[in-house]
């Protein structure tokens, strides 16, 4: 089966217990609870250019975080390399740009230029902000056939008494290549209205979070028994898709769906490829606000957006033309009336079905 589900695991840090006779492991520890904050970047017309590229940005939460942890263990349902991968944690170092990413109102608790320690606090909640060392990103597994393993590697240490006891970690992620987008999402015809379908297209996109259903069950048995993780306990989980307004976007959690537009001068140190004359939108879902623990989270979502397709459109003005020259010419054909209007449907019937054809093969 293809694997469609991000999996978020914890690998705490390895004790031994010793009897008379040998030593055991300990198991996975299965209480790590945290939260996750998914931002899915859908970006066109980069600088100007008919240039597409998609960004997941990754927020990992770690609360109660008591410095057992020793890694986090991410899996990508496709194939991802070290240069797509780069560390947020080094652009969340002022008020400013964690007030943004948040929407909340933060402090600056600490700010010692030596530490990859950042601490924040607001009303809400607090946080201690991760700066990830390049080396501390790995790969375990050579073979990313069927996704990609990333470890990050926590070799940080919260002091004794510390304001806050919730690291955060924040990566992000360059989805490149037909066949990793196609994991990503399922482009779809306008079937219903085919003069639509010449300039819209449809983007199905089912966001999954350790959903065990969704991935082979070798992955399972690769996180949790050959590197001893256990997946992250949700406490709650967040998805931003940022995408162009002209873009519509339906379906998903309404009731728990909320919209905003992206203000340029906030975001554009975060995310240097956005572009000040397109404005751009966010729509976020979250979990249910129960206070309860969720093992998974799943959002799906349909997306109408704009999509020339010149070999439709070639056809579809071929079409026009064709019928133009048939209309002329049977007008002078001296035959009857009805014989004119036969002739002329099924022409007609001929030609829209070739269309079609050709449009499915240039799909």
């Amino acid at each position: 089966m293809k694997n469609r589900s991000l999996i978020i695991a914890t690998k705490n840090i390895e004790k031994k217990r010793c009897n008379n006779f040998f030593c055991l492991k300990n198991r996975p520890h299965w209480n790590n609870e945290g939260e996750v904050h998914l931002n899915l970047w859908n970006l066109k017309n980069i600088d100007g250019k008919e240039k597409h590229l998609y960004y997941l940005d990754i927020g990992i939460k770690l609360i109660n975080y008591d410095n057992a942890v020793d890694s986090i263990f991410v899996f990508f349902p496709y194939r991802v390399k070290k240069s797509d991968i780069q560390d947020l944690g080094y652009l969340l170092q002022s008020k400013e740009m964690v007030d943004t990413i948040f929407n909340d109102y933060f402090e600056l608790q600490t700010a010692d230029e030596k530490s990859r320690l950042r601490f924040f606090k607001s009303r809400n909640t607090d946080i201690a902000v991760y700066k990830v060392p390049r080396y501390n990103i790995k790969f375990p597994e050579k073979d990313q056939k069927d996704g990609s393993l990333i470890q990050v590697k926590l070799d940080c240490k919260l002091p004794n008494n510390p304001i806050s006891r919730n690291l955060y970690v924040r990566l992000r992620i360059k989805i490149s290549g037909k066949e990793n987008i196609k994991r990503l999402k399922t482009e779809e015809d306008l079937a219903n209205d085919f003069i639509q379908a010449v300039f819209s297209k449809s983007e199905l996109y089912d966001i999954r979070v350790n959903d065990f259903r969704n991935v082979s069950g070798d992955v399972y048995e690769r996180i949790v028994f050959n590197f001893l993780c256990a997946p992250l306990r949700l406490k709650k989980a967040h998805l931003f898709y940022m995408t162009n307004i002209k873009d519509k976007v339906y379906g998903g959690e309404t009731t728990s769906m909320d919209v905003r537009m992206l203000e340029y001068d906030k975001w554009k140190d975060y995310i240097s490829e956005i572009n000040e004359k397109h404005t751009m939108l966010a729509y976020h879902w979250r979990s249910p606000k129960e206070d309860k623990i969720r093992n998974s989270f799943e959002i799906f979502f349909r997306v109408i957006c704009e999509n020339k397709n010149w070999s439709k459109i070639f056809y579809c003005c071929l079409f026009v033309i064709f019928l133009n020259i048939w209309g002329t010419m049977l007008t002078q054909i001296t035959i009857s009336e009805s014989c004119k209007w036969l002739i002329l449907i099924i022409v007609t019937i001929v030609i829209i079905s070739f269309v079609l054809w050709k449009s499915k093969l240039t799909k």
